[in-house]
């Protein structure tokens, strides 16, 4: 899969995002990719600061397309951790981070502004950090606690 077609998949992921108010970006290979930094792997990050009132609406508005389990959101949101969904017709896992209370991440969510990230697509949002920044918090996501 290319960038294009990871975003045109986790498309209406973004789309449920953004009826529900939710903050997001777009991390990942697809994002680095963007400015300049390729890697061997496509894989699509998302950072959504999810609510436990989003659960419901969320899975509802994706389960036909996606595999995605509630249980698996709400103990994400408690744990400010990650859960994975996979989209059902491409078989793209995708990993969706919530974002932890610290100064660092609560910036992150700040820096966020919408671009194009594949030629030929709608607007996402992603961070904006130079190339280095981006690699430093992609290697960093294991380790952040």
């Amino acid at each position: 899969m290319n960038a294009a077609e990871i975003l045109a998949a986790i498309t209406p992921v973004v789309e449920a995002f953004e009826e529900l108010g939710v903050a997001y970006h777009i991390g990942g290979s697809v994002a680095s990719s963007a400015y300049g930094i390729l890697r061997a792997t496509f894989d699509a990050d998302l950072v959504a600061d999810l609510r436990l009132e989003h659960v419901l609406p969320l899975v509802k508005q994706l389960e036909d397309e996606y595999y995605i389990d509630a249980d698996a959101v709400r103990e994400a949101i408690r744990r400010r951790g990650s859960f994975n969904a996979i989209h059902l017709d491409t078989i793209l896992k995708f990993t969706v981070f919530i974002p932890k209370t610290r100064p660092f991440d609560q910036e992150e969510l700040r820096r966020i502004r919408q671009e194009v990230l594949a030629e030929g697509t709608r607007p996402f949002y992603s961070r904006r950090h130079n190339p280095k920044q981006v690699r430093m918090v992609q290697d960093g996501w294991g380790s952040i606690h």
